[in-house]
C-alpha cells in the first residue's frame, strides 16, 4: 500500500487531523488496519466497528498497536494498546434494544476526560441520552447511541 505509506510519512510531519475524531464501520481487514494508522498518525482519534468483533484476525490487531483481549464474544471485543499510549478500539455488535437504526454500538474511550469529550461532542451535534458514572451515552443526529467512557484526567 505505497500511496497510504507516504500519506502517512506526510501525515507524521505535518499531523493535519490533530483534534480530529473519526468513527467507521468497516470490514476490519490489514487494508482496513494501515488506512486506520495512517489516520492515527495525523492525529486523530479513531474509532471502528465491525459486525463480527471475533473476526477481527490477530494480526490486524496487532498492527492496530495490540491484541484482542482473551475475553472477546461475538457480541463485543476490545483491541486496546497497554495504559493510555494510544486509541482504543471496541467493537460491539448490535443492540436491539436501543433507540435509533444503530445495528452497531460504539464506545468511545476519552484521550482527556470524559465531561470535555462530551461537551465537544455536543458542539459537533451529538444529543446526550443518560450521564453516569462509568459512561455517558450519546445520540447522533439520526438517533444511533455511544457511549463517552473516562480517559486518563478522569479520577
Amino acid at each position: 500500500m505505497p500511496v497510504l505509506r507516504r500519506l502517512r510519512e506526510r501525515f507524521e510531519e505535518e499531523r493535519p487531523l490533530e483534534d480530529v475524531a473519526v468513527a467507521a464501520c468497516l470490514h476490519v481487514t490489514a487494508e482496513t488496519a494501515n488506512f486506520m494508522l495512517t489516520l492515527i498518525a495525523g492525529g486523530a482519534s479513531v474509532g471502528l466497528c465491525s459486525a463480527n468483533p471475533l473476526s477481527t484476525q490477530d494480526e490486524v490487531a496487532s498492527a492496530l498497536g495490540a491484541d484482542v483481549e482473551e475475553g472477546a464474544t461475538a457480541a463485543k471485543a476490545f483491541v486496546e494498546p497497554p495504559g493510555w499510549g494510544g486509541p482504543a478500539i471496541w467493537f460491539n455488535g448490535g443492540n436491539e434494544s436501543t433507540a435509533g437504526p444503530a445495528w452497531l454500538h460504539l464506545d468511545l474511550r476519552s484521550l482527556t476526560g470524559m465531561d470535555a469529550e462530551v461537551e465537544r461532542l455536543i458542539g459537533l451535534g451529538a444529543s446526550v441520552v443518560r450521564r453516569g458514572e462509568g459512561l455517558t451515552v450519546l445520540a447522533d443526529p439520526e438517533g444511533n447511541q455511544f457511549c463517552v467512557e473516562p480517559g486518563p484526567d478522569d479520577p
